[in-house]
């Protein structure tokens, strides 16, 4: 019976969502067309990886100057605002030349493709794969067994860990903001603004004093808090901020307004810095 054999697995991570959900791989036509051909099949293993197969019978391999090219096409809204992609001109075509293995980051490796060449829906880039005869030739090598013929020995946890594993993994790193929050005050009169005080429980982000906003659009009682320093985007992220009013400084006393605010969202507000991202809360 013809045995599948994986002839090489494209992971792709992102710092802000821990996985690969952001992007989807697919063959470009003609490298469908070249696949078919060839006898090889593309499918997706899991979350964020994807594997290139053939069989193990009958595979002729691939013949010298061949390439497989899969397009990277962005699957979610929020892709940009949360990726660094300093200097990338969507009006390009940007291509990646994948050899060997490892980790390798995106950005560093884009590298524009002269010439007319056509986009294929939510194109980012495309990851250009030439395979060596060496690196098929190891790949087809039959797993170990031990003395009874059976799949088995030392073979056998390291065929578990490369089905676990990926070849080459391509890494996007997640953008950080300064976190600016816009407290409106209900109320003309209310006097709390200059005390608020807005804390992260898990102590991995500070904020600095209260701001008035004069003539602001929210109203005539509106005070801005930001981070100190930029803040890194995660989807699920643990902090847990807090928002108090200061009573007495010496000794120290507070009192709790809120819970739980939400962490900003990048275009969710318009803020009036690019590298600000805002929540406005009514208190």
């Amino acid at each position: 019976m013809s045995e599948w054999v994986s002839l090489g697995r494209v992971g792709v991570r992102h710092e802000y969502t821990n996985g690969g959900d952001m992007v989807e791989l697919m063959p470009l036509p003609c490298t469908a067309e070249l696949m078919r051909r060839r006898g090889v099949l593309f499918r997706k293993l899991s979350h964020g990886m994807w594997e290139w197969l053939a069989l193990r019978e009958g595979f002729h391999g691939l013949m010298d100057g061949d390439e497989l090219i899969l397009s990277m096409r962005i699957c979610r809204p929020d892709f940009f605002p949360y990726t660094v992609c300093d200097g990338y001109d969507p009006r390009k075509v940007y291509r990646i030349d994948v050899e060997g293995s490892g980790e390798l980051d995106v950005m560093s490796l884009l590298r524009p493709i002269d010439g007319e060449e056509k986009r294929y829906g939510n194109d980012f880039c495309r990851i250009v794969w030439s395979p060596s005869k060496q690196w098929l030739e190891e790949k087809m090598v039959p797993p170990a067994q031990d003395t009874a013929g059976r799949p088995g020995g030392k073979g056998a946890d390291a065929s578990r860990m490369d089905r676990e594993s990926c070849d080459v993994t391509l890494r996007f790193r997640a953008r950080s903001y300064v976190w600016e929050y816009f407290f409106i005050l209900r109320h003309p009169d209310d006097d709390r603004g200059p005390r608020l005080l807005l804390e992260d429980a898990s102590q991995c982000v500070s904020f600095g004093t209260p701001e008035a906003q004069k003539d602001s659009i929210f109203g005539p009682n509106v005070w801005r808090i930001a981070s100190l320093e930029p803040v890194k985007s995660f989807e699920q992220d643990e902090y847990h901020l807090i928002l108090s009013e200061i009573i007495q400084r010496v000794p120290p006393r507070k009192r709790i307004v809120a819970r739980f605010l939400p962490s900003p969202q990048a275009g969710r507000y318009s803020s009036g810095s690019e590298g600000a991202i805002r929540q406005i809360c009514y208190i």
